[in-house]
């Protein structure tokens, strides 16, 4: 890849977590959200080619961790490179994940194949999905 293209690749990286972060940051509406993601899905999203989506998802998490006070980053970031991949017509999942036991935590992360990219493989067996696009 050109540094070009990688710069203004980078750029419009940043821009899309900054609005995705300004999205998430007001008052999440679930169904409006799966409906958002759903309609960002390309059905004919036939390119699998798996190193340059764990690339796009690598810069994606690389780029967010300069941004400071970056709540919910792992929706953030997730839907940033769900927005990425679909635009560049690959193959990929959007999930998000709930473990209630012993505390309640949640999660947000890209797969491919029904592999998780750029995430502990240990963590996200943990979760039960309650959503996947």
């Amino acid at each position: 890849m050109s540094y070009i293209r990688k710069f203004f690749l980078t750029m419009y990286i940043y821009l899309l977590i900054s609005y995705y972060r300004r999205l998430v940051s007001s008052e999440i509406n679930w169904g409006d959200l799966e409906k958002k993601l759903k309609k960002m899905r390309r059905e004919e999203a036939t390119v699998d080619n798996a190193a340059y989506t764990h690339e796009l998802v690598k810069m994606v998490h690389q780029i967010g961790a300069y941004q400071r006070n970056l709540s919910n980053s792992c929706l953030v970031l997730s839907i940033t490179a769900f927005h990425l991949l679909q635009k560049s017509n690959l193959n990929a999942t959007f999930c998000i994940g709930v473990q209630k036991y012993p505390i309640f935590y949640s999660h947000a992360w890209i797969e491919h194949k029904e592999n998780p990219i750029h995430e502990d493989h240990k963590n996200i067996k943990k979760l039960t999905k309650i959503l996947e696009v």
